[in-house]
């Protein structure tokens, strides 16, 4: 079985009340295992969700044996650097005109900023019409800030080295995170989830990709 939710201020997880902070998705997943009545055998963090992943696994949850974490660092970031590469992370949101007439006049737009047209599809996925007829982000842009922030002042090569006991340590990427919105693995049915604002999907399967989690 595999669950694969959208992480606080990401797609359709809005209105989930501070703190922004990667321990707040822990618990945030935390309390969506407890509602689902799951204990997860493996996790997978992409991304921001990488140290989701680690900050959920350092909790040593029961029945937790692996922790798979792709295309995010575990190191620290200083804060100057951080602030930066948080601002530039967010510029293809915080600079696009709302609302856009379409979504592929959003794709258009993203590239005529400079972002190269497979991030910029990708980026699209985030929006959603409104009744009026435009389209505009999923994201809470302050509460991603947050979030970015406390993902870069975190480091967890202390865990990769000593993982829990029964825990297979986790893979290690190099690459940053980046707002994501879409759900692009395991299709399925809408499931019931811990809080009105947080949403995720289900289904069978042998695995599944980016900043979700698994559950056998």
């Amino acid at each position: 079985q595999c669950v694969l939710p959208d992480l606080r201020h990401h797609g359709e997880s809005q209105g989930l009340p501070p703190p922004d902070t990667l321990e707040a998705c822990a618990d945030d997943l935390t309390r969506l295992a407890a509602h689902l009545g799951l204990a997860p055998w493996a996790i997978i963090g992409h991304s921001f969700g990488g140290k989701v992943a680690l900050t959920w696994t350092q909790r040593v949850p029961v029945g937790l044996h692996q922790t798979w974490v792709l295309d995010a660092t575990p190191e620290r970031i200083e804060p100057a650097q951080a602030a930066i590469a948080t601002e530039r992370m967010l510029a293809p949101v915080t600079g696009l005109a709302l609302p856009q007439p379409s979504r592929q006049a959003a794709v258009a737009a993203l590239q005529d900023a400079g972002v190269d047209p497979p991030t910029a599809q990708w980026l699209s996925l985030a929006l959603r019409q409104e009744p009026s007829g435009g389209w505009v982000w999923r994201y809470h842009v302050p509460g991603l800030r947050a979030l970015l922030r406390d993902y870069f002042d975190h480091a967890f090569w202390e865990l990769i080295a000593r993982p829990p006991a029964g825990a297979t340590s986790p893979d290690r990427g190099s690459s940053r995170p980046s707002p994501r919105g879409g759900r692009r693995s395991c299709p399925g049915a809408p499931c019931a989830s811990a809080s009105p604002a947080c949403r995720c999907r289900r289904r069978r399967a042998g695995g599944c990709e980016g900043g979700r989690r698994r559950a056998d």
